[in-house]
């Protein structure tokens, strides 16, 4: 993992944002991060740990509300880092955020949790949990291992030291990636192993499903098969010349059905002849009476028009006369209007002009009042802060002498708190020794049980040795005992013994059964060799123990000298217990630095508070007076306007004459406008009007003349279609869906008609050559 950008806020004493750009720090291959105790070195790992894994070292409590900083209600932390991907050595850019909030309870909650990758899609953003396994899953660590190897916080370095070796094994499979070599071969190895024994037992089950199969067996099948498809070969030949017969019949059959219902099709066909011919009839005179459809509507339309425009015209004539009777009535209305405005408006806009001048006085007046009043508020919350200013100064003068006593308490225990870094040094050195003793002494314990054994096996096996030796020569002895006996059974006098060559024979050995040595020696030579190699086996191990127990005594008396060595110059006997102590003191005496630098910075931060305040005391002070200042000059300044006010009194009188003479002059106004406005408005009624009468007397004459040209029009098409009058042609009307479905039946009954005839003549064609075509039926069905 590697460290690209950070930013967080409210995180322990970081109470404003703070970004790091790792790229650029890291720019010459190296970079650190140095400052005083409690200055902040270790917040910025742990925000780099709250961003990837939701939790950090220092705060055990895994609550949130123990890292956020109690002035504030939110905390985040963005973090930019590169990893390789899963699967091989392509590397990506992953960013992420954590935003943590306080609710009304005083707990703290995560309020947003997101992992993507830089430029790309997002990995997980629904849950806390969700993202930190992605994380996981991306940076190949999971929170321990971190801790343990990336980030090793204070006071945790000995619990890395004393890791178990199946748990450090665990972390380097993961930090290195060889868990591939590791669990994941193991399972590997087992599937593999799961699915040939699967495999072998199929085939198995395979073979037994075939039972007892020969060639024999085969060839009786074969035979069979042959004389069974010869047989079927010759029933399909059959079977095809029967079913082509007995097509042919069917198709007969079908023919002389449809000849049948074609003929019952021709019959309905000419019963429907009458009411066709009906149709077709009703259909002309429905088509020709829709002719003659638009021009009567256009008649109608004409007579309506006509007789709505006479109507039109007697209406406007009245109305025209009205009009010009009012035009004339509001002319003499303005006249009158317009003299009285020429006569009285100029007085009365003289008057409020004056009117609005002493108003405005007023109000200077009355704002300068409200000014004196916020005057003497402004000097009367300035009092108050003063006097709360000086209160707070005397409190901080106060906590000023308590951080310093303080302090001075944290110095004397920081003393108490110290461990030399030799002793420190050789403390660790000294705990290590003491662990390895302590696994030497268990080593050379369990190398003694493995000796014994082996001296054990050594002596098994040459007990063993002796005994198989003993049985071999017993078996040779008895052996050529049984050798000699034969030889004698053999022996004749006057013949020489082919042992000793003698011609007399006086005590020949007795005959026994012969021995067939020639498995048994062999077996036990056999078990000789495999005993003798098995004592050289168990005196090499024996040895190679000895040699090994041998180097581990020395081993463990040099780590004994050694340690008692530092026992005598640290005068101690338990190493551990005294690192423990000494790393609990180094603990205490970090806690007493950062505590130290908090309240050094708390002592700066009052310090420099109390000089702030002694400036903010100042500074109200010259402001009250400055506040007393301008309220004389505003009580002066007041009382002279006072003195210049006109004889119109006070605000509620002026403002009620000013009222009254706007009303005045905008009486005068809106009856000028109003009685303008009618005139103008009659005057161009009654225009319009005689120009809608004009319009409307020349639209009576044409409408007129259009009516009679289309009546005799209309008589002229009705004599030619054959109709007496409009109503007789209205009556031959059909609707056009109604003439539709007349056209539509019409055209099916002769199409249908057209197809029946030509049916019967090709069934008949087909149907010549049979003499009885009523059997058809019942040879096809056979």
């Amino acid at each position: 993992m590697k460290p690209i950008f950070l930013k967080f806020c409210g995180i322990n004493s970081y109470e404003e944002e703070f970004c790091i750009d790792f790229e650029s720090l890291a720019a010459e291959g190296i970079f650190g991060i140095f400052g005083a105790t409690g200055s902040g070195k270790s917040t910025i790992l742990d925000a780099i740990t709250l961003a990837l894994y939701g939790k950090m070292p220092r705060h055990n409590k895994n609550t949130h509300s123990s890292f956020m900083n109690v002035a504030l209600n939110t905390a985040y932390v963005e973090f930019i880092f590169e990893a390789a991907l899963q699967g091989g050595g392509q590397r990506a850019r992953f960013e992420i955020h954590r935003v943590y909030k306080r609710n009304s309870k005083g707990g703290v909650n995560i309020s947003k949790s997101l992992l993507r990758e830089v430029g790309g899609d997002i990995l997980a953003d629904r849950k806390e949990s969700e993202v930190n396994a992605a994380i996981i899953a991306n940076l190949g660590l999971n929170y321990e291992d971190f801790t343990r190897s990336v980030f090793l916080p204070q006071g945790k370095f000995n619990e890395f030291m004393f890791l178990d070796s199946r748990d450090r094994g665990k972390m380097l499979e993961r930090l290195f990636d060889l868990e591939k070599f590791g669990e994941a071969l193991k399972l590997r190895v087992n599937a593999v192993e799961a699915r040939a024994e699967m495999a072998v037992e199929a085939c198995a089950l395979k073979i037994s499903f075939y039972g007892d199969i020969s060639q024999e067996k085969l060839s009786v099948k074969e035979n069979l098969l042959a004389q069974t498809a010869a047989e079927v070969a010759h029933l399909a030949d059959e079977k095809e010349l029967f079913f082509a017969e007995r097509e042919k019949y069917m198709a007969l059959d079908a023919a002389y059905s449809q000849y049948l219902a074609a003929r019952q099709e021709r019959e309905r066909h000419e019963a429907r002849a009458a009411r066709m011919e009906s149709a077709a009839a009703a259909l002309d005179a429905a088509r020709a009476a829709d002719a003659l459809l638009k021009p009567i509507n256009a008649l109608k339309s004409l007579v309506s028009q006509h007789e709505q425009a006479k109507s039109s015209l007697s209406a406007m004539g009245q109305l025209a006369k009205t009009a010009r009777q009012q035009a004339k009535m509001h002319d003499s209305e303005y006249q009158a209007a317009r003299e009285a405005m020429e006569t009285d408006f100029p007085a009365l806009s003289e008057k409020e002009q004056q009117l609005n001048a002493h108003l405005e006085r007023l109000f200077e007046i009355e704002n300068a009042e409200r000014e004196i009043l916020d005057l003497r508020r402004k000097w009367k919350i300035e009092e108050g802060r003063l006097k709360q200013k000086r209160k707070h100064l005397e409190e901080g003068n106060a906590k000023i002498a308590e951080i310093k006593g303080i302090l001075e308490d944290v110095s004397l225990r920081k003393l108490e708190a110290s461990v030399d870094s030799e002793v420190l040094k050789m403390l660790i050195e000294a705990a290590g020794i003491e662990k390895d003793l302590y696994s030497k002494n268990h080593e050379i314990g369990a190398l003694d049980g493995e000796l014994s054994g082996h001296k054990g096996a050594v002596l098994d096996c040459s007990a063993a040795l002796e005994a198989k030796q003993y049985l071999l020569s017993e078996l040779f002895a008895k052996n050529q005992e049984s050798l000699a006996g034969q030889l004698a059974q053999n022996l004749e006098d006057g013949l020489p013994c082919p042992v000793c060559g003698s011609l007399h024979h006086p005590a020949p050995a007795n005959h026994t059964e012969s021995l067939d040595d020639g498995a048994d020696s062999e077996r036990l030579r056999d078990e000789i060799e495999d005993i003798k190699a098995r004592l050289n086996r168990a005196r090499a191990m024996q040895e190679a123990a000895a040699e090994t127990l041998a180097k581990l005594e020395h081993d463990r008396d040099g780590l004994a000298n050694s340690l008692a060595a530092y026992q005598k110059s640290l005068s101690l006997e338990n190493f551990d217990t005294a690192l423990q102590a000494a790393f609990e003191k180094n603990t205490a005496r970090a806690a007493l630095e950062e505590h130290e630098t908090a309240l050094r910075a708390e002592l700066e931060s009052l310090e420099t508070a109390q000089k702030s305040l002694l400036l903010e005391v100042s500074r109200h002070v010259s402001a009250q007076e400055a506040t007393r200042a301008a309220g004389k000059d505003k009580v002066l300044a007041v009382e002279a306007k006072r003195a210049a006010l006109g004889a119109f009194g006070g605000h509620e009188e002026a403002t009620a004459q000013l009222e009254n003479v706007q009303s005045q002059k905008l009486a005068l106004v809106i009856t000028r406008k109003e009685s303008e406005d009618l005139r103008n408005k009659y005057q161009l009624d009654s225009l319009e009007f005689e120009k809608n009468l004009a319009s409307l007397t020349e639209r009576a004459h044409n409408l007129a003349e259009m009516r009679g040209q289309q009546q005799a029009a209309i008589d002229e098409k009705l004599a030619a279609c054959g109709f007496d009058s409009i109503e007789v042609a209205l009556g031959a009307s059909l609707p056009r869906e109604q003439m539709a479905a007349l056209e539509a039946e019409i055209e099916d009954y002769q199409q249908k008609k057209a197809e029946t005839a030509s049916l019967l003549a090709n069934l008949s064609k087909v149907l010549e050559d049979i003499d009885n075509p009523q059997n058809i039926p019942e040879i096809a069905g056979a």
